[in-house]
């Protein structure tokens, strides 16, 4: 299961992968032209410590977009080095690849956000999704209980029903 912090260093790193799929001349021109086009509505990792200081619910359109289409070209460069040797961007790859949601996953953020439907999975914002400090050397601890820790008569918070 990835935890928060190793999807926001997977979003992060993201970023740097994108570069080098653009400067790696082994891959085909329409996938690095791709890299391209992703690239610069890519967002920065302050963008997600934005979301997660905000406790943002969901994903905004523009950003659920680019996320998308990021994650649709790794897996298409992931498919073309599948036939080669192991390179470094096919190790880097793959370490970005094991943390980064996939486009289901972003569509329901999307949604999630379109719809500001507040889902119990979700309750917590963003932060519950991302995070920008690893819980196990930040000492942070989980303010919203886990789903399958909540009695039927318990709110969001944790707390019992009134």
């Amino acid at each position: 299961m990835t935890t928060p912090y190793e999807r926001f260093k997977a979003l992060a790193n993201a970023r740097d992968v994108l570069v080098a799929i653009q400067a790696d001349r082994r891959l085909s021109p329409m996938l690095r032209s791709r890299a391209d086009s992703v690239l610069p509505g890519y967002p920065e990792d302050r963008y997600f410590e934005r979301l997660v200081n905000d406790n943002e619910i969901g994903l905004p359109q523009e950003v659920a977009a680019s996320l998308s289409e990021c994650s649709s070209l790794l897996h298409a460069v992931a498919a073309e080095l599948r036939s080669r040797s192991s390179s470094e961007l096919s190790k880097n790859l793959d370490r970005v690849m094991r943390h980064l949601p996939d486009v289901g996953e972003i569509d329901h953020l999307r949604t999630l956000r379109l719809r500001a439907n507040l889902v119990a999975h979700y309750a917590g914002g963003i932060s519950a999704w991302i995070a920008t400090q690893d819980p196990a050397s930040a000492g942070v601890r989980r303010i919203v209980p886990e789903i399958s820790s909540m009695s039927p008569d318990m709110t969001i918070d944790g707390s019992g029903g009134s």
